[in-house]
């Protein structure tokens, strides 16, 4: 029969704490405690695990294993159990470091501004990587400290504030805002990026996939701070957003992810239109040109600029086409019939590449034809600008770099033009 795992844990606490040891023996003793610990204390079995080896080839000295938390941690416990308390209130610290991590960190909290789509916790297979929270812990700031505060205590055994601010070389102040919530403030430019970019730095070193879930935090607590709306698209047309209200949620969701880096940051803080826009003081209807640049060169750039380490600049153009087919198929622009007239058809041409090439606008960039020509045609009804031969001329030579000569014989579009990758 089985002896309770009391009565074999206290053997094995009094021999590893009190009987001098070489320390091959003492790596060996603290590798069966870590066994008899496994299947009720696993995050101490970790620790136990962790350090044996080091213990065992001498890394660690006599001296310093005595004086480490660990060692302090095992003695409280083989006091605990020798006084008579059951081994669940001995290990009472280790029976879940998330739950002890929920006690510093629990408290009041109101209800998000947004509902977060929740990361799969169990899909991170890396080290350190801690068990979804109670939910409780349920704005972002909180699971940041949650995940900040586990790796930290499963590092060093070290649960005390001086240790966590150490560990992640924070300042008390930034311990405080972090845990307060107000480490990230509606404020863009007070937001501590150097100190973000460090813990994502140390935390990708020691938990992969910790760090992966901050920098999903970090993005998450952005939005909250800034009552940003997060939005969960949908992949169906019924249900997708305005192409306007889902180009800027992208665009904050790579603008919030760019201030986790010093370098993205940099540049991102140089356009001044861009923060006008995340922050909502400009919105994306209105933007037809700044500084020397019209719409599709602006969208364009800001879709490169946020997939630069991704995506090439073809690629970016393709992302570029499917906002233009977005924006075309919100107007309700549609081929013309076969036999509809030219000037319908030239309507349908001039539409499709005021949607898809110019992201909804007509460029003022003089060519062949006016700009308040084309508007004209694209906005009016058949009629309202006949479209005469010397007309129809000057818009074949307007689009002649855009259209291939076969397209601009027949006003009519292949379906390729219509295809938008996925």
């Amino acid at each position: 029969m089985t002896p309770p795992l009391s009565g074999r844990v206290l053997p094995l606490l009094q021999n590893l704490l009190t009987m001098p040891q070489s320390p091959e023996v003492r790596a060996s003793q603290l590798l069966e405690l870590a066994q008899a610990l496994s299947a009720q204390y696993p995050d101490l079995e970790h620790r136990i695990r962790k350090i044996a080896p080091d213990i065992a080839s001498g890394v660690i000295t006599t001296r310093e294993w005595k004086h480490s938390p660990l060692h302090q941690r095992l003695s409280r416990a083989h006091e605990a159990l020798r006084s008579g308390v059951s081994i669940d209130d001995a290990f009472q610290d280790d029976l879940s470091p998330p739950q002890q991590l929920q006690k510093v960190i629990d408290g009041f909290e109101p209800k998000p501004f947004n509902q977060y789509p929740e990361p799969d916790w169990t899909g991170f297979h890396a080290p350190l990587v801690p068990p979804r929270p109670d939910p409780r812990i349920h704005a972002p700031h909180q699971k940041i400290e949650y995940i900040l505060r586990f790796i930290a205590m499963m590092s060093t055994g070290d649960d005390q504030e001086n240790g966590f601010e150490e560990f992640w070389s924070l300042s008390s102040t930034h311990r405080a805002n972090l845990h307060e919530g107000t480490f990230a403030t509606s404020s863009l430019g007070d937001y501590p990026t150097s100190v973000v970019e460090s813990i994502l730095q140390k935390a990708a070193t020691l938990s992969p996939g910790g760090a992966q879930l901050l920098g999903i935090f970090f993005v998450y607590d952005h939005f909250e701070k800034r009552r940003w709306p997060f939005h969960q698209r949908a992949n169906d047309e019924e249900h997708t957003l305005s192409w306007h209200h889902d180009f800027l949620f992208q665009l904050r969701q790579n603008f919030a992810t760019g201030y986790l880096s010093v370098e993205k940051r940099g540049g991102i803080d140089q356009d001044t239109l861009l923060a006008d826009i995340v922050s909502g003081r400009v919105s994306l209807e209105t933007v037809t040109r700044f500084r020397g640049k019209i719409r599709r060169d602006l969208f364009t750039g800001w879709l490169q600029r946020f997939h630069e380490t991704k995506i090439s600049t073809s690629q970016s153009q393709d992302d570029a086409r499917r906002l233009g087919h977005k924006i075309r198929k919100e107007a309700q622009f549609a081929p013309p019939a076969e036999d509809d007239s030219r000037e319908v058809k030239w309507r349908w041409l001039i539409r499709y590449w005021m949607t898809v090439e110019h992201l909804g606008i007509i460029p003022q960039i003089r060519g062949p034809v006016a700009p308040e020509i084309l508007q004209k045609i694209a906005c009016r009804r058949p009629g309202s600008v006949p479209i005469t031969s010397a007309l129809e001329t000057a818009l074949k030579s307007h689009f002649g770099g855009y259209y291939t000569p076969e397209e601009l014989e027949s006003l009519t579009l292949g379906p390729e033009r219509l295809y938008v990758k996925s």
